[in-house]
């Protein structure tokens, strides 16, 4: 990991997810604290609040570095600059030039509460679905602690994408973490032996050489409910999916996803993404 965009809208949320962003790559990487905002004119109006709202959003990087250097003091060589644009948050990101050299993206999450629970946040689902980069999503619940185990939901599907698994085997070797390579049988495919025919598709889909990992498997029909108590049970740390947008992964993100899910907003997300 070289270098690491960290989204901010100044809000105490934003803030844990940095928090928790520079805890883990620590001080040897360089990052990008972005903000992108909107512009909403009255109608019949002549002044350009679209620069007043860009020197506000300024001042607040002030306030936000300041908060950040306090807080990790002892990085005394932290470094990390500031982009701030005008546009939709997928935009700004996508925009950004290719030449930075952009590994990951952290940004922080915020469910609803009741019937109206959401996995993730609304701008966090648009991002994983719609940006280039891998994407670490942190919940408001989450607080920093040593990543021991990672729970690598896999598809099978071949990576088109040769760096994919990059981000993940990053964060496992500087934790020395354990990766509990996940597949999802249907019910009754373990007494098939799917299990045995399955093992190296779920090796070689991976792409974990040299990393401790676990394979195993798990029977049901419910996929999303499988891999969210299959984490419940090995107390995972990290949960990571491959966004190949297809029906698994869109249903994952879906806005009336059941309520056994919403554990998962109790630890971070990372996202690969496999589409470009």
């Amino acid at each position: 990991m070289k270098k690491i965009v960290l989204m901010t809208d100044f809000s105490e949320n934003a803030r844990k997810a940095i928090k928790y962003g520079i805890n883990l790559f620590g001080d040897s990487v360089e990052y990008l604290l972005v903000h992108s905002y909107t512009v909403r004119k009255a109608t019949g109006s002549f002044a350009d609040i679209g620069a007043l709202i860009r020197q506000d959003a300024l001042n607040d990087f002030e306030n936000e570095i300041h908060f950040i250097k306090n807080e990790f003091s002892h990085f005394p060589d932290l470094k990390i600059s500031t982009i701030c644009k005008e546009g939709d948050p997928v935009d700004v990101i996508n925009n950004l030039d290719n030449s930075l050299g952009i590994d990951l993206i952290v940004m922080g999450t915020k469910g609803a509460s009741g019937l109206s629970k959401i996995f993730i946040g609304s701008v966090t689902a648009s991002l994983i679905r719609k940006t280039k980069y891998p994407v670490l999503s942190v919940p408001e619940e989450a607080v920093f602690k040593s990543i021991d185990k990672i729970v690598f939901a896999a598809d099978l599907a071949l990576n088109r994408n040769a760096v994919l698994t990059y981000p993940l085997k990053s964060i496992a070797r500087k934790n020395n973490s354990e990766v509990l390579l996940l597949h999802i049988l249907n019910e009754g495919e373990l007494a098939k032996g799917f299990d045995n025919y399955k093992l190296n598709k779920l090796e070689m889909s991976a792409d974990l050489e040299g990393i401790k990992k676990t394979m195993n498997f798990v029977e049901t029909n419910n996929k999303t409910e499988g891999i969210v108590q299959f984490c419940i049970k090995n107390n995972a740390d990290l949960l990571t999916v491959i966004a190949r947008h297809n029906t698994f992964f869109d249903k994952l993100f879906h806005k009336s996803v059941s309520q056994e899910l919403a554990y998962s907003l109790k630890m971070p997300l990372l996202t690969l993404e496999d589409s470009f």
